[in-house]
């Protein structure tokens, strides 16, 4: 990922920086002058404070906008079984899902925390997402009892959790998740790599967001398409390629209004 920011910062945030530092200087002067109104000094506070609590916002939601290109898929590791052993469905596991987007949150300065609190239905579970200053909430009431018989109450307590806290990051962070690909039945490669119309049109894509080769060549390694550089691709990853990075522009132009 390069330091190219995705989404440039509006004029109209350098404004109100600039009135948010404005009423700074004049509460720091009028705190200096005992003739002052106390009245007047708080308004300029209360002022100060939503002139502050709007930057913040806006910071967030440009930091978001401009996170969600690298959030991946997130694949789908854990099983659920009935009592026999059978099973389910296929789940992202929490522990999974927290080592995927933990630096990637990190990263783009935001903090992910969960409140949980006891509810006549179960659990009250509270995800935070976090931004200097600025913080997008989301719960769900899990209900204790988990479809499987064999859970103790702490078992119980902790499954809960866990799907609380998968269910409410993946909302916040508008997360996909999606079936692990079985890699050894996947079909062979044939050798051959990109054409160059196939080149030109990722890094038409790319330049539509800002970015380099190094950030989808990041993102196609694991994926089985792994390359140094994009003319080295191998063929088989030009429409999964392409299509990731539509899929970025698309979320971006949503995101930017």
């Amino acid at each position: 990922m390069t330091d190219t920011a995705i989404i440039e910062a509006p004029q109209a945030d350098v404004s109100v920086q600039g009135e948010s530092s404005a009423i700074m200087s004049l509460i720091e002067r009028a705190a200096r002058d005992e003739s002052v109104d106390i009245d007047k000094m708080e308004r300029l506070f209360e002022m100060h404070e939503r002139m502050t609590a709007r930057q913040a916002e806006r910071d967030f939601h440009e930091a978001f906008a401009e996170m969600q290109i690298e959030l991946p898929e997130i694949a789908k590791r854990g099983d659920a079984t009935k009592a026999n052993g059978d099973k389910l469905y296929a789940y992202a596991r929490w522990e999974h899902v927290n080592a995927v987007i933990k630096p990637i949150l990190s990263r783009f300065g935001f903090g992910l925390s969960f409140r949980i609190d006891p509810h006549e239905k179960g659990l009250l579970i509270t995800a935070r997402l976090s931004r200097s200053g600025h913080t997008e909430s989301t719960s769900i009431v899990q209900s204790l009892d988990m479809g499987a018989a064999a859970m103790n109450a702490n078992q119980s307590r902790g499954a809960a959790t866990s799907y609380g806290k998968r269910y409410t990051a993946g909302a916040l962070l508008n997360l996909a998740f999606g079936d692990e690909q079985d890699t050894d039945g996947a079909a062979p490669m044939s050798g051959e790599t990109l054409n160059a119309d196939q080149v030109k049109q990722i890094r038409a894509a790319l330049g539509q967001l800002g970015q380099n080769d190094e950030t989808i060549l990041a993102w196609a390694g694991p994926r089985g398409f792994g390359a140094t550089e994009l003319e080295n691709m191998p063929a088989e990853g030009f429409e999964p390629t392409l299509g990731q990075l539509n899929h970025w522009i698309k979320v971006r132009s949503k995101n930017n209004g």
